[in-house]
């Protein structure tokens, strides 16, 4: 569903440097390659930046494994609203300026926003 609405344009969808560097080193060409379509869809893509990096430092000083700092620093500095991730090890981790949400949750609540 997540998908459908980044394709219909109803939530908006950011694309990162760190999204494209560990989806290259996806070994599986057919997950690689729809994650890639995706870009087509984005709103905004993030390139490196030392204000990134260092958003991304502070997440790793409070435990954040190296590219999930560099994710949510992205989202972070992209000015989102949510941050949508399955990993529970994440998602039990509190960060300012961000809501970490789990897809189902973050539909559930999409979905009453607009009922």
């Amino acid at each position: 569903m997540i998908q459908s609405l980044i394709v219909d344009k109803k939530i908006d969808f950011v694309w990162s440097y760190i999204l494209e560097f560990e989806n290259a080193k996806n070994p599986f060409q057919e997950k690689r390659n729809t994650i890639l379509a995706f870009k087509q869809y984005t709103n905004e893509i993030i390139c490196p930046d030392p204000k990134i990096e260092k958003i991304a430092e502070e997440f790793q000083n409070k435990g954040f494994k190296i590219y999930d700092s560099l994710h949510i620093a992205c989202a972070v500095c992209a000015g989102c609203e949510y941050f949508i991730t399955v990993d529970d090890w994440v998602l039990n981790k509190n960060c300012e300026g961000i809501n970490i949400i789990d897809p189902v949750v973050y539909i559930n609540r999409w979905l009453k926003e607009r009922s």
